[in-house]
């Protein structure tokens, strides 16, 4: 019998707004009930600066993201 695969998936973004706001974290793990397979994580590139609040509540820095791939490039 096969076993059920999961991937949770964890997002950082610049706001909450869909239509300006973007992707800056991306956290993700594929598990099955017995533990955990893989994880993958990494920054975003939004192409835009990150507001200062979102630096606050997340300690993610526009030098974090500078050099990161772009949403585009991670698809």
């Amino acid at each position: 019998m096969e076993q059920e695969t999961y991937v949770a998936l964890d997002l950082e973004t610049t706001g909450l707004s869909p239509e300006r706001d973007r992707i800056i974290e991306i956290g993700m793990v594929k598990f099955t009930p017995q533990g955990v397979l893989d994880t993958f994580a990494t920054f975003v590139n939004p192409g835009r600066p990150i507001p200062f609040q979102i630096t606050q509540l997340t300690g993610i820095q526009d030098r974090d993201v500078r050099d990161a791939p772009t949403m585009e490039t991670l698809l």
